[in-house]
């Protein structure tokens, strides 16, 4: 199984060193605590032995992988155990007390290593049914399918994954004629579908683009373009200069007044300029002096170039 809240470290691969034995040490006590805190595993349980760290790769996530042998007492019936023990698990949120383990991850074999090719003798059988007593696939059921590796009896388990099925009578009734999309959807100029509710919200949701274009429904006196002179995205004045980027072009982070706050401003200010050349807009936007009356807009509502 892979431990996910713990780094690994080269010292690992070596059972000589203070690293791998400190590891060992704090594994073995935090797990042989986990399978006695439930008595479906405890009764069942001898002890628990690290055989060996090494660098935890699965899913394009790093941690540590961690194999390890748990005694079992005779006549243990395996398959029962490992459902108990995955049960309890998921009941702690998969943690043993501080290592938080990968789901999927979690392998369990019965008996001698595997082959070192591998490979197993046998495919694996069928996964186990996730459906419930009224024959509905239940979420909070585990599945776990066997093959036999030579002399060994390997089992996996895995949480049960329902498929939600879109009702097809909901769907007919939200289809506009002559449409693809449904009524709470925006079409792209492609054909793509996207939610009503990100057209025009700053943020590029149709590959075309299409989404933030001709956003002409904007209230100017609470809203603002993402754009000087074309109707790009509608986005509310109080996300204007506020740090953090509401646009997707980042328009609304541009000329802002605060990244000026490191310069000292004169005491009396004149027709809105500042001791170092800032000319103030109306909305809390600053641009260079020099953009003043120079026959091109550059405050979002273009008073840069009124009464020149």
């Amino acid at each position: 199984m892979r431990i996910n809240n713990r780094r690994f470290e080269s010292a690992l691969k070596d059972r000589n060193s203070f690293k791998f034995h400190e590891f060992e040490q704090q594994f073995n006590h935090d797990l042989d605590a986990f399978i006695r805190s439930s008595s479906s595993l405890v009764s069942h349980y001898n002890k628990s032995e690290v055989k060996r760290f090494r660098k935890g790769e699965n899913f394009n996530l790093t941690g540590v992988i961690v194999e390890f042998i748990v005694h079992l007492k005779p006549f243990t019936n395996l398959k029962t155990f490992a459902h108990n023990f995955i049960s309890h698990l998921k009941q702690n949120n998969f943690h043993i007390a501080t290592f938080y383990i990968d789901k999927r991850t979690i392998q369990l074999q019965d008996g001698k290593e595997a082959n070192n090719d591998g490979h197993s003798n046998e495919q694996w059988s069928q996964w186990s049914s996730c459906l419930n007593e009224a024959n509905e696939c239940d979420e909070n059921r585990i599945k776990s399918r066997t093959r036999k590796n030579g002399e060994e009896q390997q089992i996996e388990i895995k949480d049960c994954e329902c498929e939600k099925v879109q009702e097809e009578t909901k769907v007919k009734t939200n289809v506009k004629e002559d449409d693809d999309c449904i009524e709470s959807e925006f079409k792209c100029s492609d054909g793509l579908c996207i939610p009503i509710s990100k057209r025009c919200d700053g943020h590029l949701n149709c590959f075309d683009w299409s989404d933030e274009l001709n956003c002409s429904h904007c209230p100017l006196s609470t809203h603002f373009f993402c754009s000087h002179n074309q109707q790009i995205s509608c986005i509310e004045l109080e996300k204007k200069c506020n740090g953090y980027i509401d646009c997707f072009n980042g328009f609304d982070e541009i000329h802002c007044c605060n990244q000026y706050d490191h310069f000292e401003e004169d005491a009396n200010m004149n027709n809105n300029q500042t001791s170092v050349d800032i000319y103030r807009c109306n909305q809390d936007t600053c641009v260079e002096y020099s953009k003043r009356c120079n026959g091109e807009i550059d405050c979002p509502n273009g008073e840069d170039e009124l009464n020149c």
